[in-house]
């Protein structure tokens, strides 16, 4: 088992940074600056997204995954940022087009960090009709 995964709680400083960096990872997400988001990962980080299996591991990997999401000109709107012991929540609205047509969709995000505040894990979850 990796070091980073599994901890438990975060100090406060250290979750506040996490918090800021998540924040952050949106911001260079939505600006195409990879380089800026690569550096806010952990070398372990993996990223679990119901539109792609298995998940994306590795930073290289998920640097690139992203990669392709961002090209496809979607923006990320965080509406609330909530953080507790070494997790982050987000929810927020994916906008933009997706496939040629314009996309507005829910979804909410968890993120473990490691012990010094990188995005270690991602679990993205979509509000969409289940019909």
């Amino acid at each position: 088992m990796d070091a980073h995964r599994g901890h438990g709680p975060t100090s406060t400083a250290v979750m506040a940074a996490a918090t800021d960096h998540v924040r952050l990872g949106y911001h260079y997400l939505n600006t195409g600056d990879l380089d800026g988001y690569a550096s806010l990962l952990d070398p372990m980080a993996e990223v679990r997204d119901p539109g792609h299996r298995p998940p994306v591991r590795g930073r290289e990997r998920v640097v690139r995954w992203w990669a392709e999401n961002v090209a496809d000109q979607r923006v990320h709107e965080v509406l609330e940022v909530f953080g507790h012991h070494d997790r982050v929540a987000v929810t927020g609205r994916l906008l933009g087009p997706a496939s040629g047509a314009r996309r507005d969709v829910g979804f909410a995000d968890v993120f473990q960090v490691s012990e010094i505040g990188l995005l270690l894990t991602q679990t993205r979850y979509y509000f969409t009709d289940p019909g």
